[in-house]
């Protein structure tokens, strides 16, 4: 039954058939492995996002004071956008850390890849930085949207 699977893909014979068998496998498994990947990234926004906004609620009135004593909404922005990314550098940093401590356990599970490569390590954490920036911008862009006069009447 399988073989009568295999030579519908094209396979000539049952050597051929199983390399295309074990290719579509693979394909799958990386398939999957990057839907995971992604969500994780995904996961890891929205937490970003979740945390930032929550504190970035919680400083409205601040934000009104500023503007009413004239900061310019860019700089609230910037404001915004520091306390993110300094959370996310500090949380990469640790990652790194830890990363690097986890690839001297695992040194001999890991294929085609040296246990300190840097381009894996480097394009992560790029990936995780600028993740950071696009869950910090709408916070960042909400922060600016306070009404100063109604910041001051709150108080």
């Amino acid at each position: 039954m399988i073989l009568n699977h295999i030579a519908g893909w094209g396979a000539t014979n049952v050597s051929t058939g199983l390399w295309v068998l074990v290719h579509k496998a693979a394909a799958i498994v990386i398939g999957k492995a990057a839907m995971h990947r992604i969500f994780a990234l995904l996961l890891a926004m929205v937490g970003v996002y979740g945390v930032l906004n929550q504190a970035t609620s919680e400083r409205m009135r601040e934000f009104g004071v500023r503007i009413a004593l004239g900061a310019q909404r860019g700089d609230i922005v910037r404001l915004v956008m520091r306390q993110g990314v300094t959370a996310a550098a500090v949380g990469i940093a640790v990652g790194l850390i830890g990363s690097i401590g986890a690839t001297r356990l695992l040194r001999d599970m890991l294929y085609a890849v040296t246990p300190f490569d840097l381009v894996s390590f480097a394009s992560a954490s790029s990936v995780m930085l600028v993740t950071a920036l696009a869950a910090c911008y709408l916070p960042a862009r909400h922060a600016t949207r306070v009404d100063p006069l109604e910041s001051l009447r709150e108080g």
